[in-house]
């Protein structure tokens, strides 16, 4: 197996975020992973972003609940992420796995406190 099997393989038997044990589906490397942030974000989008990007997961998400904002990272190579952007309420995304599907970033969100 490649390189890039065996980082995914010992990357899934890891632990994350000091809790439990992160485990995919027994030959199956995701296309998409997805963080969702609230008090984890600056975690999220550097040791995470560079995690993933070793392991070479294609595209990573961190929604952000605070800021109401999505981190798209795409085109992981060479360890790194070569694409960055940040979505908002109002903008739509369409993971590159599925284009096809795209998705309203208002409705990723939990619904506003109306206080």
């Amino acid at each position: 197996m490649g390189g890039k099997t065996n980082r995914w393989r010992e990357l899934r038997h890891r632990s994350i975020s000091g809790g439990s044990p992160w485990r995919s589906t027994e030959g199956a490397e995701p296309l998409l992973v997805v963080e969702v942030a609230e008090s984890s974000l600056r975690n999220d989008l550097d040791a995470k972003a560079a995690l993933y990007a070793e392991a070479g997961v294609p595209e990573y998400w961190v929604l952000n609940l605070v800021d109401r904002e999505l981190s798209v990272f795409r085109s992981s190579g060479e360890g790194a992420y070569r694409y960055y952007a940040t979505y908002r309420e109002g903008d739509r995304v369409a993971p590159e796995a599925g284009p096809d599907v795209t998705l309203e970033l208002g409705d990723l969100f939990p619904a506003k406190d109306p206080s």
